[in-house]
């Protein structure tokens, strides 16, 4: 059922004039989604030499762009139609001129698959502008997690919490030890292809301490001199420059989402101070090792992510002197979210608070693991309802 949503996503968009990106860490299922597509394609009786595959991760034949257009226009130079395919092509440098010379010279129809979003739209957008669809991949929903195993839903949502929504991990999701082996060769395997690699980061183990530091500060607003002291204290000194380089290449990367600050009553956005919320509760808990579990954290992060992954624009909000978990826009709602902490329920009257000084056309939620009696226009619901409906 996940990779069906996917594909009938991509199917949608089929003979549209346009660029297919479809993005997300990995791990994901985007290779899966590919293979689906493939086969969809080999059903409708579309022959296997109009379909043009390539995964760049398990092949060293192209040096540069130059060599990739040849070996495919030479495949399709007496096709009248074929879909080009492609997995992993950030690795060939120059690929956007290859893809930009495919789609205005050739009938064609052009796929692609690769972790990080931002650096194919930097590379596509001046040659095609408007001319591309993204479809963007998450881990799987709970939701989709709950459909799929029919396991008790307190059980399931426990380690849903601590292994996180990969679709490899869904499989073991019974097995602790396998879990953490399968996130841990994730995480290695990301790190290394997507980052080091990519980004030619000198300092793989300053990265990591960096990755690791996000980690265990999720839900925290993360601030220049806070930053700079955990370095100091573990005597890993960095420069401003490096940690805001770094800070960057792990948002581009799709490790974290960086989640701005918003002031809702003079309607801006507010500089630095910024939340990263991993994209996947289980690679969060692999980078900080699973030691200490933050319930409250991870519950934060899973909201979050199902914010983004039902398409809102998420900010955490500051309403005046106080600040609000998340702020969710999207073309129909404005949600503001308070996350109750696990570990000290009595701040609700506290987040209660802040919900009150927002405006009435912002829906209202306090999210808390048991249910609570609110009056007025504010709507309590239990973390699993909010993860598993969405009619708030």
């Amino acid at each position: 059922m996940y990779i069906e949503v996917y594909l009938n996503t991509l199917l949608s968009l089929r003979e549209n004039f346009s660029v297919k990106l479809i993005t997300g860490f990995r791990g994901t299922g985007k290779l899966e989604l590919l293979k689906n597509f493939i086969e969809y394609l080999k059903s409708k009786e579309i022959s296997e030499d109009q379909i043009i595959f390539i995964n760049f991760e398990e092949t060293n034949t192209f040096m540069d762009f130059q060599q990739l257009y040849l070996h495919v226009n030479k495949k399709i130079a007496n096709l009248d139609y074929a879909y080009l395919i492609f997995y992993g092509i950030q690795q060939i440098d120059g690929w956007e001129k290859a893809v930009n010379a495919f789609f205005l010279g050739a009938s064609v129809e052009i796929y692609i698959a690769d972790s990080n979003e931002k650096i194919l739209l930097e590379k596509l957008v001046p040659l095609l502008p408007d001319n591309f669809d993204i479809i963007r991949m998450y881990p799987l929903s709970f939701s989709e997690f709950v459909q799929s195993s029919g396991t008790n839903i307190t059980n399931l949502f426990e380690k849903y919490l601590k292994f996180g929504g990969l679709p490899c991990i869904f499989k073991y999701f019974d097995d602790d030890k396998i879990s953490r082996q399968l996130l841990k060769g994730v995480l290695y395997e990301s790190l290394l292809k997507d980052v080091i690699i990519k980004y030619s980061v000198r300092n793989s183990r300053l990265f990591q301490i960096m990755l690791n530091f996000l980690a265990i500060n999720t839900g925290n607003s993360i601030k220049k001199n806070r930053l700079k002291k955990y370095f100091d204290d573990i005597n890993r000194p960095i420069t401003p420059f490096t940690a805001e380089n770094y800070l960057n290449i792990i948002s581009d990367a799709g490790f974290f989402y960086k989640i701005s600050r918003y002031d809702v009553q003079n309607d801006i956005l507010i500089n630095g101070g910024e939340y990263f919320y991993c994209a996947d509760n289980g690679i969060c808990n692999a980078l900080s090792r699973f030691g200490a579990f933050n319930e409250t954290a991870m519950i934060k992060n899973v909201v979050c992510l199902e914010l983004l992954r039902r398409g809102y624009e998420v900010y955490c909000a500051r309403i005046g002197t106080m600040t609000a978990d998340f702020f969710a826009v999207s073309d129909k709602n404005r949600i503001c979210i308070q996350v109750l902490p696990v570990e000290n329920p009595k701040l609700a009257g506290k987040l209660l608070k802040v919900l009150r000084k927002l405006p009435d056309d912002v829906k209202k939620i306090l999210i808390s693991k048991e249910p609570i009696k609110i009056k007025g226009d504010i709507k309590n619901l239990t973390t699993t309802d909010f993860l598993l409906h969405d009619n708030y």
